[in-house]
């Protein structure tokens, strides 16, 4: 870096051309859907002592960046977090709805022979000793109801 007017000038100009054609970029895209903002951050170059004097050299551009609204960009992912969650819960209830619409049909089935089960124990007389070890031992139920 020089400490020249030519070369404090041309940064100066060369940071003004980036901070311009950054605009121009923002201009172009602000109808693009998802488009952000961009600015342009400036910095000063580091001066320079010479003698008792101090010297400035110039100005940069340091970084191009994207300008976002932070709160809404949470706001946004929370959102989109819950609906994620919302439709996978709908998925999986769905699933449930439809195996339990299917299996229907054979849950009075079971049902009734449980019940004609129970009953049959019921006009057997069955003793409550005799019951309470059946259901201790439902590998000999068979082997119990022959008796």
């Amino acid at each position: 870096m020089g400490f020249d007017l030519l070369t404090l000038g041309s940064q100066g100009v060369l940071t003004a051309q980036r901070q311009l054609n950054t605009t121009g970029h923002n201009i172009s895209n602000v109808n693009t859907e998802g488009y952000s903002r961009q600015s342009v951050e400036q910095r000063a170059n580091d001066s320079a002592y010479w003698s008792a004097n101090q010297w400035g050299a110039g100005v940069h551009a340091a970084a191009v960046r994207r300008n976002y609204d932070k709160f809404a960009t949470n706001e946004f992912n929370i959102t989109t977090s819950a609906l994620a969650h919302a439709q996978t819960r709908n998925g999986q209830l769905t699933l449930l709805d439809d195996m339990m619409s299917h299996s229907a049909k054979k849950i009075p089935e079971n049902m009734n022979e449980f019940y004609g089960a129970v009953k049959g124990w019921q006009t057997a007389r069955v003793t409550w000793a005799r019951a309470k070890w059946c259901w201790k031992n439902p590998a000999s139920l068979p082997q119990a109801q022959r008796h």
